[in-house]
């Protein structure tokens, strides 16, 4: 009897053993799996495709712009460069100030929605327009292709850069000169460069080739500034410019235009009905028979210039890259003879594209994206 006990007992611990260890064995398999996934997804996490992907890099912040290659930073009363806690400009939000080496100076637009990248109505005598619906950006084929390497930039950089003063000529006596031969500048107290036409979809050119890009008038000499240069032929400007910065400079397109009216408010409340969109009262140089220079301190104070950008409201009108119906394109803000409640920041004008040649009351504004 105890002979057949003790077989039973030994039978019953050899089952337990093979149990424990077929136990033991699913055991590290599954260990084994979860490691491998865990391996996995990490190395995708870490290796993001941003090349096709622009929309949702995190590699740059808008709090924290790049200084392009040829550009270094500028300290300003209100917007300074020194980091915070997070690492970012303390003057982030306030316009943060770069210039190139002969001087010309440009601010920082953050960008915080940056899939939200849609044009605005603006407001004319402090009604809101009706102008977004008929209009429309970029209506060339070189214009297309133009602004679509804009929007990727803007979307990868969270933001861009906008002339912090009007489009200014040394010598106010070659204003017709707009073939891109001479460039615009950016700096404080120099000649406006009006009396310029858009450039025209339906004229002719100087050397009597129809065409829109063949036409001399702000979008060329706006391009020529920081010119794309694989695309001077393209966009038939001078052979010979060179363009050794981090930066392509255009005309300002209708997006960044509003883009600019979202930073003056508030980048988290944007194109709310202030001052500065529906009634530009405090900000512009009105009423007056008298063109001032670029960037004049009106009365003794900057109250034309907001967070660090001047004359966006008064002085002159600005072309921009919008279409109208077609036949016309869009200009932008106040202007220096006429009521200040008329023309805000924000409004949109429209003129046949070859006009303005003879006008004082148009000019431009440079803007630039990063390469």
């Amino acid at each position: 009897m105890k002979k057949y006990l003790y077989i039973i007992g030994i039978t019953i611990l050899i089952l337990i053993s093979i149990l424990i260890g077929i136990v033991i064995k699913n055991a590290n398999n599954k260990i084994k799996t979860n490691t491998e996934n865990m391996d996995t997804s990490i190395k995708e996490e870490v290796t993001p495709n941003y090349d096709n992907n622009t929309e949702n890099d995190s590699t740059y912040d808008y709090r924290n712009p790049i200084i392009p290659e040829g550009f270094k930073s500028v300290e300003t009363e209100s917007a300074s460069w020194k980091l915070d806690e997070e690492g970012n400009p303390t003057g982030w939000d306030k316009g943060l100030v770069i210039e190139d080496d002969i001087g010309n100076q440009f601010v920082w637009i953050p960008v915080k929605d940056t899939d939200n990248l849609k044009r605005k109505d603006g407001f004319y005598a402090d009604k809101e327009q009706n102008y977004v619906d008929s209009c429309k950006e970029a209506d060339d084929d070189n214009s297309t292709v133009e602004s679509e390497e804009l929007y990727k930039s803007i979307k990868k950089y969270k933001g861009f850069y906008i002339a912090r003063y009007e489009a200014g000529i040394e010598d106010q006596l070659k204003t017709h000169i707009q073939d891109g031969t001479i460039k615009p500048i950016s700096k404080q107290n120099v000649n406006v460069w009006n009396k310029i036409r858009w450039g025209s979809a339906y004229g002719y050119a100087l050397d009597g080739v129809q065409g829109n890009d063949r036409e001399d008038g702000a979008v060329k000499v706006a391009r020529s500034m920081y010119p794309n240069t694989e695309k001077l032929k393209t966009y038939y400007l001078p052979n010979d410019l060179t363009n050794d910065t981090g930066v392509i400079s255009t005309l300002c397109y209708g997006v960044q235009w509003d883009l600019v009216m979202e930073f003056l408010n508030d980048i988290d409340n944007p194109y709310t009905k202030t001052k500065y969109i529906e009634n530009s009262s405090n900000m512009g140089w009105y009423g007056t028979t008298t063109l001032q220079l670029t960037g004049t301190n009106l009365n003794g104070n900057n109250s034309n210039c907001v967070k660090n950008i001047y004359d966006l409201a008064g002085n002159v009108h600005e072309w921009t890259m919008e279409s109208y119906k077609d036949n016309y394109r869009i200009y932008r803000g106040g202007v220096y003879d006429a009521g200040d409640k008329d023309f805000s920041a924000s409004t949109r004008g429209h003129c046949i594209p070859n006009g303005m040649g003879n006008n004082m009351y148009v000019g431009f504004r440079v803007a630039l994206y990063l390469k």
